[in-house]
C-alpha cells in the first residue's frame, strides 16, 4: 500500500544520502587529509558496506512476511470464494430447474385451456346442430367462432418458446385462414394482411384477437350483400408514443351513422373489449368501413 510504499522510499533515500556524502566528502583533499585517517577512511566504509547489507536484509525479510501475510490471506480469501461460487451455482441450478418447472405447468395450462375451448366449441356445434330456427343457428355460430379465436391464442402459446408474447404474423395467419374457411360461399372476398412482426401480451392479445374476429366476421356478413367479389384487410403498425394501431377495412357498402350506433351485439362486444386495452376506436366510411384501434404497448 502507499504507506509502505513511502516507508521503503525514505529508507533507500536516507542510504543514498549516507553513501553520496561518503563518496564526496574524501573528494576534498584538505579533509581527507587533515580529518580522514586510512584508518577512519576504512571504517567508514565497512560500516557503509554493513548498513547497505542490513537494509536489504531487513527489506527482504519485511517483503517476505509481507508476502507470507498476503498469500494466506489470498488462501483465505480464494477458499470463500469458491465455496461462494459453489452456492451461487446451486442456487442457479435450482433458479433453472424451478423455471423450467414453471415453464412446463404454463404449458400445460394453456394446452388445457385450448382442449376445454375445443370441447365447448364442438357442443356449441352439436347444440347448433339441433337447432331449427337460423338466426338461433347464426347465434351459436358467432358463439363458436370467438371460442375458436381465444382456443387459437392458448394453442399458440403453448409451442412458443416464451409465454410473455404472442407472435401476431402467425396468429393472425391462422386466425384469417380460420375465418375465410367458415365464411366461404359463392363470393369471391379475399383477405390482405398488413401486420408488423410484433409480440404482443396475453392480456392484450385475447381482446385485439376477439375484436379482429367480431369486426372482420361482420364484413363477411354485411359489407358484399350486393357484391361478389371484395376485400379486407387487417393491420398492425407501431406508431409514436409507444402505442400500437390496428385496423380493419373493407371494399363494402359501408355503414352510416344510424347502422353504426345499432350494430347489435358485436358493436357492444367491441366497444367493450376496446375499452380492456385501453383503446381509442374510430370509424370512417370511405370506399367502405374502415375501423381503426389505437392502444397502448403493454411492457
Amino acid at each position: 500500500d502507499y504507506t509502505e510504499k513511502r516507508n521503503i522510499t525514505l529508507v533507500f533515500a536516507c542510504y543514498l544520502s549516507t553513501f553520496l556524502a561518503i563518496y564526496i566528502v574524501p573528494q576534498f583533499v584538505d579533509i581527507k587529509n587533515d580529518i580522514l585517517s586510512p584508518q577512519l577512511e576504512k571504517f567508514i566504509y565497512s560500516f557503509n558496506f554493513c548498513s547497505a547489507f542490513v537494509l536489504s536484509f531487513g527489506i527482504v525479510t519485511y517483503f517476505a512476511h509481507n508476502n507470507s501475510k498476503y498469500i494466506d490471506n489470498l488462501i483465505s480469501n480464494q477458499a470463500l470464494l469458491m465455496k461462494e461460487a459453489h452456492l451461487r451455482i446451486q442456487s442457479e441450478e435450482g433458479l433453472r430447474k424451478s423455471l423450467s418447472e414453471r415453464e412446463i405447468l404454463l404449458g400445460e395450462i394453456h394446452h388445457r385451456v385450448k382442449n376445454n375451448l375445443a370441447i365447448i366449441s364442438a357442443l356449441s356445434s352439436m347444440q347448433r346442430d339441433n337447432l331449427k330456427e337460423e338466426e338461433d343457428r347464426k347465434i351459436f355460430e358467432d358463439t363458436k367462432s370467438r371460442i375458436y379465436t381465444m382456443a387459437l391464442i392458448h394453442n399458440q402459446l403453448y409451442h412458443n418458446k416464451s409465454f410473455a408474447k404472442i407472435e401476431f404474423v402467425e396468429y393472425v395467419k391462422k386466425f384469417c385462414d380460420n375465418i375465410a374457411q367458415s365464411h366461404q360461399g359463392k363470393k369471391e372476398i379475399s383477405i390482405d394482411q398488413k401486420i408488423e412482426d410484433i409480440g404482443i401480451d396475453i392480456k392484450t392479445a385475447i381482446p385485439l384477437a376477439l375484436i379482429l374476429n367480431e369486426l372482420i366476421t361482420n364484413s363477411f356478413k354485411h359489407a358484399f350483400k350486393d357484391r361478389e367479389t371484395g376485400s379486407i384487410t387487417i393491420g398492425l403498425m407501431n406508431v409514436e408514443n409507444n402505442c400500437l394501431k390496428c385496423w380493419v377495412s373493407d371494399s363494402g357498402v359501408g355503414m352510416n351513422e344510424e347502422m353504426l350506433a345499432k350494430g347489435g351485439m358485436g358493436m357492444e362486444i367491441v366497444n367493450s373489449l376496446a375499452d380492456q386495452i385501453d383503446a381509442k376506436l374510430s370509424y370512417e366510411k370511405k370506399d367502405g368501413s374502415h375501423f381503426t384501434l389505437t392502444f397502448p404497448i403493454c411492457n
